[in-house]
């Protein structure tokens, strides 16, 4: 997979209690519905995830900034909440819950981590295995 160009809903269970919050977008970006999220660096506006960066959360809808400044527009994020059928790449049926997930960008997921964390935390943003991911974002560097 790779970065979207297109809204990809995800399968919340609605179950579990979803928190939700609203940041401003990065600059002249487009933030699909469903992609992973990150903190702008030295900024508190958010961006598509890329490998290096922290998770914050999945979008809910989307926003589209491609043509304003940072703040111009905000994104709801899903920040705590249960997702469910998230494509893993090496991930099986028979893959622990509780395993941890990491994204290599706003849509492709792994169990590989990409980067060093600066503390246990790191870039980890949700847990997973067949029955669904909990998401828990962290606030970015």
């Amino acid at each position: 997979m790779a970065t979207l160009a297109a809204d990809s809903k995800r399968d919340y269970d609605l179950s579990v209690t979803r928190e939700e919050v609203d940041y401003n977008a990065v600059a002249s970006d487009i933030i699909y519905e469903g992609a992973a999220c990150t903190m702008a660096s030295g900024a508190d506006d958010i961006g598509p995830l890329n490998t290096a960066d922290v998770f914050v959360g999945f979008a809910l809808r989307r926003t589209d900034n491609s043509s304003g400044a940072a703040g111009d527009k905000t994104v709801r994020v899903a920040t705590k909440g249960v997702l469910r059928g998230l494509a893993v790449t090496s991930a099986t049926a028979n893959t622990a819950p509780g395993t941890a997930v990491f994204a290599s960008d706003d849509d492709t997921f792994t169990l590989v981590q990409h980067r060093q964390p600066a503390d246990r935390d790191g870039p980890q943003g949700h847990r997973g295995g067949h029955r669904g991911c909990a998401l828990r974002g962290r606030r970015g560097p």
